[in-house]
């Protein structure tokens, strides 16, 4: 079984209360739950080199400013 349609009570469970357009780009990457652990694991700390692929792209979101994840809304 795969955990590849992630849903967004399955992201806050591993990274917390996050913008919800952080959490909607997190699924849209298609990571599973390892990936996203391994990539919280590794925004907190601020590594010099990153694994390819979905940890990637989802440390990538994790460490994005806020504020770009909320122009265009009203939050």
């Amino acid at each position: 079984m795969t955990d590849r349609n992630m849903q967004p009570a399955d992201v806050t469970a591993v990274v917390g209360d996050l913008h919800a357009g952080k959490v909607a780009a997190i699924i849209a990457s298609g990571a599973t739950r390892q990936e996203v652990e391994q990539a919280y694991a590794l925004a907190q700390e601020n590594p010099d080199t990153l694994p390819l692929g979905p940890v990637s792209e989802v440390y990538r979101i994790l460490t994005a400013d806020d504020e770009l994840w909320s122009v265009g809304t009203d939050e």
